[in-house]
């Protein structure tokens, strides 16, 4: 769960700093932990068929197939989170390569809190400065 969050933090500052609107794949949020109910609610059919064309989920008309134990999700959902981390190739197939999902979870949990300082201070830092948070404001002049 906290790997989840912090992904969605992380997400989210991005976001807001870069004045971006982007969202993980549907294939992740299928993977992800917490309520069915909800998860279902934030993916389209379209996308469980290409989730499931790439063998990211098993086929189902259920967003978490009853066939996928807890263990096989979070070993799955360990590796999308590796896909998305912004980190070098040798890095990511390090991660990949970790055999234990536990150790990959805490792994990704220490880059993802590093991620989230970082965008905090620099989301911070603009805000203080008067300075657009927006991708598109190449000059970054101070609001007046």
């Amino acid at each position: 769960n906290t790997v989840w969050e912090l992904l969605q933090g992380v997400l989210k500052l991005s976001n807001t700093l870069y004045g971006k609107t982007l969202d993980l794949k549907d294939s992740i949020k299928l993977l992800a932990p917490g309520p069915i109910e909800l998860l279902d609610s934030t993916v389209s059919q379209d996308s469980k068929k290409q989730a499931e064309a790439v063998d990211l989920i098993k086929p189902s008309s259920d967003p978490q197939p009853p066939d996928l134990t807890e263990s096989e999700r979070q070993q799955r959902f360990s590796f999308a989170v590796s896909q998305v981390l912004d980190m070098p190739l040798t890095d990511q197939q390090m991660m990949l390569q970790t055999t234990n999902t536990m150790e990959r979870f805490k792994k990704q949990k220490v880059l993802l809190e590093q991620a989230q300082q970082y965008l905090a201070a620099q989301v911070s830092l603009k805000k203080a400065f008067g300075l657009k948070l927006d991708a598109d404001d190449e000059d970054e002049k101070p609001e007046s």
